[in-house]
């Protein structure tokens, strides 16, 4: 069939969220000044996404805040840097 485009999708997409799946933690490679420019990656609990952020304290990256399902900032950079202690980079 020419022309037929048939969507690709992802079994992420297909799967409905289960509960408390909204953990974030905003992430850059260097400072940002703008905080809609933060890369976001996902986590399934508070405890994930403070593992998450000190993985990615350890590569160098800049961790900007964790935030709980329901948008709100749970930690942000101090909460963080004091909670991790030496594997913030400042």
């Amino acid at each position: 069939m020419a022309g037929y485009h048939r969507p690709i999708r992802h079994l992420e997409q297909l799967r409905p969220r289960e509960a408390g799946t909204g953990w974030l933690v905003l992430w850059e490679v260097r400072q940002a000044p703008d905080e809609e420019r933060w890369s976001a990656t996902g986590a399934g609990s508070e405890i994930e996404a403070l593992d998450r952020a000190k993985h990615f304290l350890k590569l160098g990256f800049w961790v900007h805040a964790i935030k709980d399902p329901l948008g709100a900032v749970v930690m942000d950079q101090q909460a963080i840097a004091s909670r991790l202690g030496s594997a913030v980079a400042t």
